[in-house]
């Protein structure tokens, strides 16, 4: 109770006071019927029946304290609470010691055993009786509210639009544990019947509250009557696979994007943003290639009602819409423009994620699922001999860039050696020089060489230049270094 007083007159800005103020004026009228329904009861018992029926109602108050005292106790104990979760996998075939755990694992039932429930951020769940039977959804969302909790808004939680997922602005966030009221506005019978049984529903609720907020547990109900919405959801995670491969002698790594499948069972909605990988295993194009298309929907679940009603198995159906909508795309181009669809810069790429988008979600609008993006993570030929093919002309291109810049690192000192040929022409003396001067070192006294015309065009002023050129030619071309 003082944490709900607490909350209530705590406020930080402008906006926060508005909700705080327009919790109060919704909960105030309520709390003040329950004062006066209780007052009223003792005075009804007392008067009507006397000193028996005082003692009955005494008895019962005392009866209905011992237990509630009871339930906070356990219900602030956090092993007890994890003990009655409800936990669908539960039945889950367990692996041989030493073995990961089976992605696709025999058949086994959903658990519906438990009393509880834990609601992380962004999850919403329905609540529905042991037959399937709808009771109501619980929403863990900041900033979101329920579409039909708004006074001024005619609907109730009987109807689908009311469990649209909409931004609170003003209004108070939803609480998965609403304050109690009856379900249909306007019904006098059932709010005379509400004000009847509103202390108890009133302590029973502030209970569920108390551990909602210390264990994050949240109250579902008694098994045989009531239980979770579950179904079976494929999954799929994104994987990055590095190798090595060998090709002409030649090693590199190539990097593969591996989506690993597996199933289990899911009780929960994500209201916040998703992804979703999909695969499509063959994808026809325009030259008859087959391609292998591996996607990433990002998606958004805007009424869980209608996800979980409106259609039996919505992964089922987003990878259906998702696969339609690649064929469509794939059939009138050629393998390779769509492949260049993974390189997010590519006019095509744009193309590629509105057109999977729009057909997505025209198939999913009616399960209340919006698709907000839509990435390519890989695609690839079917036939390993295909992908060679393919990629021959990119490797050739590349191998002739790199051939180009190869031949002209090679032509850059022969170019330099020309131009200081072109500007000193001197210089082709000197080769002749250096071997003559070599022959005579070996020689010594008992040869004579004839210079002959080498050192024609000579001058003083020249051996300065004539040694940077040596220098030049030294440092071009280092002793042991390959002859380009």
């Amino acid at each position: 109770m003082w944490n709900i007083i607490r909350r209530l007159f705590s406020f930080t800005t402008l906006a926060d006071v508005r909700r705080k103020w327009l919790a109060f004026q919704r909960f105030a009228p309520a709390w003040l019927v329950i004062a006066v329904m209780t007052f009223l009861w003792l005075q009804t018992a007392g008067g009507l029946f006397g000193p028996v029926a005082a003692l009955v109602v005494s008895i019962s108050i005392h009866i209905l304290a011992g237990v509630f005292i009871g339930l906070f106790i356990l219900g602030s104990i956090p092993p007890v609470v994890q003990a009655l979760i409800i936990d669908p996998n539960k039945n889950r075939p367990k692996p041989d010691p030493g073995e990961p755990p089976p992605k696709f694992p025999p058949h086994y039932e959903a658990s519906r055993a438990g009393v509880f429930t834990p609601l992380r951020p962004g999850e919403a769940k329905m609540i529905e009786t042991w037959n399937g039977s709808f009771i109501r959804g619980a929403m863990n969302y900041p900033e979101r509210r329920w579409a039909g909790e708004p006074d001024d808004i005619p609907l109730t939680p009987l109807h689908q639009a009311y469990w649209g997922v909409e931004k609170s602005g003003t209004y108070p966030d939803s609480h998965p544990l609403p304050f109690p009221q009856p379900k249909r506005r306007g019904n006098t019978l059932e709010w005379l019947l509400w004000v009847l049984y509103s202390p108890v529903s009133v302590t029973w609720w502030l209970w569920k509250r108390y551990v909602f907020r210390i264990t994050g547990a949240l109250w579902v109900g008694i098994p045989g009557y009531r239980t979770l919405h579950m179904y079976k959801m494929v999954r799929r995670k994104i994987r990055r696979e590095e190798r090595e491969v060998t090709e002409n002698g030649a090693t590199r790594t190539v990097t593969k994007t591996i989506l690993e499948p597996y199933w289990d069972w899911s009780d929960h909605f994500r209201v916040k943003d998703y992804q979703f990988p999909v695969l499509v295993p063959r994808a026809d194009t325009q030259n008859f290639v087959e391609l292998e298309v591996q996607l990433n929907v990002i998606g958004q679940v805007v009424n869980p009602f209608a996800t979980a009603y409106n259609t039996d198995d919505w992964p089922v159906r987003q990878d259906g819409a998702a696969i339609n909508g690649v064929t469509l795309f794939s059939r009138p181009r050629p393998a390779d423009e769509v492949i260049a669809a993974k390189d997010k810069d590519t006019k095509v790429a744009g193309e590629f994620a509105e057109a999977i988008k729009t057909t997505v979600s025209e198939k999913l609008e009616p399960a209340g699922i919006v698709i907000k993006e839509v990435q390519m993570l890989d695609a690839t030929p079917t036939d390993r001999q295909m992908a060679i093919a393919l990629g021959a002309p990119a490797k050739a291109k590349s191998q002739k860039e790199a051939d180009e810049l190869l031949a002209k690192g090679h032509a850059a000192p022969v170019r330099e050696i020309g131009q200081a040929m072109r500007d000193f022409p001197e210089a082709l003396h000197i080769p002749a020089l250096e071997a003559m001067v070599r022959t005579a070192e070996k020689a010594g006294d008992k040869a004579i060489i004839s210079l002959g015309g080498a050192t024609e065009g000579f001058k003083p002023p020249d051996i300065a230049q004539i040694q940077q050129l040596r220098e030049l030619n030294a440092r071009l071309n280092p002793p042991g270094a390959a002859t380009p």
